[in-house]
Formats: C-alpha cells, structure tokens, sequence
C-alpha cells in the first residue's frame, strides 16, 4: 500500500508535465475500422426555450448544448487499460479514450487524466474484459442508472452476450432498483469487479470492451430512457395507482431548509411525502405517478421510469442548478417545470458545464412555490 500511494504521487508530479493525448472513436476507428460498431446515430438535442412557468432560467440555459450529439456504439480495444472507478480508458499507446466519458462533447473540460508511468499494483485481466464502469457511478444511484446501465444495451445491440466476458468491471455502488433490473438481464455476478469510489485501481487487459458515453455532460439521451422503460415494464408490480408525489432530498448537505413546509403544503393538496432513504420500491411508485415534486437529487432519477406526459416540477438550488433532470424530462415526453432557490453560499463554477458540487443549503420562494403547485395539480 505504502508502495502504491508512493506511485501515484510520483504519477501527479509528473503528470503536471505531461500533455494529455486524447483520442475520439472517429480516430480510433480511422486506425482500425473495425473497432467501432455504431448502434444508434447522431441525433439533434433541440431543447424547449420555454417552461410552463416561463423562460427557461440563465442557470439551465447556460449549462445546455444546442448540438449534435455523437453517434453512440461499442469499441473494442486490444491491450487497452483501465484507470479508477470513473473507467478512464486508455489505448495500446497511451491515448484517452475521451467518447467512452462524459466528457465526449466537451473533450477541452476533461480533467488532466494520464496512463500511470509507474505502475504498482496494476492487475492483467486476461481474455476479453467489458468495462460498464462511468464518471461518479461509483457513488451515485443517478450516474448509476442513467450512465452505467445503458451502456448495457449497447452492448446487447452490438452483438454481445455476457458469456462473451470473462471479466466484467462495475462501479460498487448498489440500490433496491439497480439490483432488480439487472435481475433481469441474467448479469453474471460471479464475473463481476467491483471498483469502490476513489480507489484508482489500474487494469491491463488483453482486450476490453467499452461504450461510447450514452448520452452527453448533463444530457440524457432518449435513447437511454427508452431502454430503462422497457426494463422496468418487465418487472412486476402492483396495479397502478395514479397519485402526487412530493420526494424529499435525502441527504445531509445541500438540503433545501424549508423542506418541511413546502412538503406540508403538498400534504395538504394530496401529495404522497417519499423519502428516498425510507423507500425500497421508487421505481414503481414514479411509474404510477401523474405529478411530482421533488428536490434536486439522485432520486429523481427515477424520473426515467414515468409514463410520458407526467407533471414534473424540481425545487432546484442556485449553485447546484444543473439540467440533468430537465433534459431527462424533456427525453422522456415529461411536463417540466422548476423553481430554482438561492443557496446559502452562491458560486459560480470554473466554466458553466465544468461541475463543482454545492453543499450547502438553500431556500424555495414560498409564494412561487404555492403558484407553481397549484398550477400542475390543476392540469
């Protein structure tokens, strides 16, 4: 341990010096053709210009890329590696594989990410390894469902079966729902390296198996959506109960500090109160919803699994109003709405679509959010 902590200093220290050396599929398919299997084309992302409440707010609208995102498919590498839990990977070379991340359409935001030169502790996967591995789904249930699981199905369009893998690496991070729908895939548990948060593990491979990024940095393709319907439509659940449902934060940081007050309000419309961290089942009862108010956080995620047309608004905070949510709604046929509220502490991050994660707390206008809520209820 004391040899590999060595290691990765060394590695920072030089990596100050290092140029990044990133490579786009359209390279790496330049070079062998056969190493990119294209499964769903280019597609526009035409967002809405306009909220039901209004103008979409400067905090959104800044953060969205009017742009044709990239076609999405499967890559097969020889001799690639594989960095950490976020599945920096890595060709014979030493190029990036930057469409495999988030970052794919902001390639000039990626952090400054290199092959290890001194590598102690590194591991050789030999045969053919899947990599299912994505930015921050090592510790978040929304990066997990929405980043990691359709990276499955692109995998199956290609062609794939899981008897194709002898080794297949997985963010460690776990839910009730997580855990359900890859029940229904058959996903090969024994074959299974789970990489924990943080923990910059270094793989070597004979051949790995990657896809490009579903989607784009705060985008979330339809595609993806699609996909996560029709898993969920496979599971079985009790017969629909149409309702309103207000979803808690959940968390100890960045909560919203009137929470109870406007979680009461809706109590008093007939809104059903969720706490993300006491429910088992969120998946099914965002299927079955007709409105929702949530705060901002991973458990909207399960916004996915709601029929098109179902109410949506999020009580967003200033310094952490990102459009993940909005542009899952708008993928998913939802009415979207917000109320975005100013945080204890406003700041701005490095660039507009570069994160820098808020913790701390913020307000919801009480006025708006009485107008807001009556006018979705009223629909």
């Amino acid at each position: 341990m004391r040899l590999r902590s060595l290691a990765s200093g060394l590695n920072q220290q030089i990596n100050r010096f290092r140029a990044v050396r990133p490579a786009t599929m359209a390279m790496l398919a330049a070079r062998d053709p056969l190493c990119f299997a294209q499964v769903h084309p280019s597609w526009p992302a035409p967002w809405p210009r306009k909220l039901p409440s209004g103008p979409i707010p400067s905090l959104l609208s800044s953060r969205l890329r009017d742009a044709v995102l990239p076609a999405q498919g499967v890559l097969t590498l020889r001799r690639a590696s594989v960095l950490s839990d976020d599945g920096w990977i890595f060709t014979d070379s030493g190029h990036i594989a930057v469409d495999t991340t988030l970052h794919a359409t902001a390639v000039e935001w990626m952090p400054r990410i290199h092959q290890p030169l001194f590598r102690i502790g590194e591991r050789r996967l030999k045969g053919r390894t899947l990599s299912l591995l994505s930015t921050w789904a090592a510790f978040n249930f929304y990066h997990l469902l929405l980043e990691t699981l359709p990276r499955i199905d692109l995998v199956f369009r290609a062609g794939f079966t899981w008897h194709d893998f002898d080794h297949v690496l997985l963010p460690s991070f776990s839910s009730p729902t997580v855990d359900r729908l890859l029940a229904l895939l058959d996903f090969p548990r024994h074959k299974v390296i789970a990489l924990t948060p943080r923990s910059w593990d270094f793989f070597r491979t004979d051949e790995l198996v990657c896809t490009s990024f579903p989607g784009a940095y705060c985008v979330v393709a339809p595609t993806s959506v699609a996909y996560l319907r029709g898993l969920h439509a496979a599971l079985p659940t009790a017969a629909p109960t149409r309702r309103q449902l207000f979803v808690r934060r959940g968390s100890a940081t960045r909560r919203l500090r009137n929470e109870d007050d406007l979680a009461a309000l809706a109590a008093a419309r007939g809104f059903v109160i969720i706490d993300p961290s006491a429910a088992s089942d969120m998946e099914h009862a965002f299927a079955h919803a007709d409105v929702i108010v949530g705060v901002h956080g991973a458990a909207l995620a399960n916004l996915a699994f709601c029929r098109p047309g179902t109410q949506v608004l999020e009580l967003l905070p200033g310094a952490q109003a990102y459009p993940y949510f909005f542009t899952l709604a708008v993928s998913g046929g939802l009415q979207y709405d917000c109320i975005i509220g100013p945080s204890d502490v406003e700041h701005e991050p490095h660039h507009p679509m570069q994160p820098r994660n808020s913790v701390h707390d913020f307000t919801i206008d009480r006025a708006a959010y009485i107008a807001a809520l009556d006018r979705i209820v009223a629909v």
